[in-house]
């Protein structure tokens, strides 16, 4: 008996299946409010401590280039990849998982977003009032990114199997 053929996206996906580390939107939102409640406890907890001007410029600085600039990247090869695989015809059941932010039609549109501005605004902003911040912040934006990556990278798979059923 003949194998049936999955849909591209079904193919990509088994080819490349999800990793632990890739959690749910759920389970992600959950971690970054413990983490930052946990983090944040002794700060609320004991007042402010006196931190230098270096570690704000330093806080806001890991959020600003190793948080918010890869996971713009990573979301815009997302919405590129999607886009490209619903011209092709193939459906592209992926869906942008920041409930602030809507999904968008295009990563021009994604990266001139107002509210994706202001997030990434005041992710610096508390970054930069204490490192006890920036690093549960941060922590979130990386694993946000490597999603993202991963889920570029499936969706190229799909393009590429598209593409190769199309020849």
């Amino acid at each position: 008996m003949a194998e049936r053929e999955l849909p591209p996206l079904e193919q990509a996906k088994a080819e490349l299946p999800y990793k632990w580390y890739e959690l749910s939107a759920r389970a992600q939102m959950t971690a970054a409010i413990v983490s930052v409640l946990t983090i944040s406890y002794p700060y609320i907890y004991f007042g402010p401590e006196k931190e230098s001007l270096t570690a704000h410029l330093i806080g806001a600085g890991m959020y600003l280039i190793a948080g918010a600039v890869p996971d713009r990247v990573s979301t815009s090869k997302v919405i590129g990849a999607k886009n490209e695989l619903r011209e092709r015809g193939v459906a592209a059941n992926v869906y942008e998982s920041n409930i602030l932010i809507k999904e968008q039609k295009s990563a021009i549109r994604y990266n001139l977003n107002p509210k994706t501005a202001i997030s990434d605004i005041v992710g610096t902003y508390a970054s930069a009032v204490s490192l006890g911040y920036a690093i549960p912040f941060l922590a979130i934006k990386i694993h946000a990114s490597v999603n993202n990556f991963r889920v570029a990278k499936r969706l190229r798979r799909a393009i590429e199997i598209s593409d190769q059923r199309a020849a």
